[in-house]
């Protein structure tokens, strides 16, 4: 358990402290952040205070770690830049080995195996079939003013 202290930094609650606010967090959470913020605030629970619960979720939308100042303090100026720099070009490599991956593997579902459509397909094939549904309307129509037959 956290608190927040009066400069607002965080430090460890007291075992009998009261709680205004408490935030679970679900098991599928990894998979939310790779999803999106969306699928993170459905993997979090909140209750109690909300007007604090908006005050955090806030800071966890706007609020940035500057990493590279806290690099530069511990390492030195240049050793933090350098570090800094690394760590975002292993993220990019990350995102961009992840998007490929993503991309490599519609393309084999959809042109290997067959088990996707691609969208434009499925937009031929879905007007084809409204085309087909308005075609056995209209015959329907001109059965039924030929009359009944006996």
């Amino acid at each position: 358990m956290l608190s927040v202290q009066e400069d607002g930094l965080l430090a460890p609650a007291a075992a009998q402290a009261d709680t205004t606010l408490t935030v679970r967090v679900k098991p599928e959470i990894p998979a939310a952040l790779m999803r999106g913020e969306e699928h993170v605030l459905r993997a979090v629970e909140v209750s109690g205070d909300p007007r604090f619960a908006d005050a955090i979720h806030h800071l966890v939308r706007h609020l940035r770690w500057d990493f590279e100042a806290d690099l530069a303090r511990v390492f030195g100026d240049i050793a933090g830049y350098r570090m800094a720099e690394g760590l975002r070009a292993f993220a990019a490599w990350q995102r961009d080995a992840a998007r490929r991956l993503a991309d490599s593997a519609a393309a084999y579902a959809t042109d290997e195996k067959g088990l996707l459509v691609r969208r434009q397909e499925h937009e031929g094939f879905a007007a084809g079939v409204a085309g087909l549904r308005d075609a056995v309307d209209r015959l329907e129509q001109r059965v039924r003013r030929l009359g009944p037959t006996t």
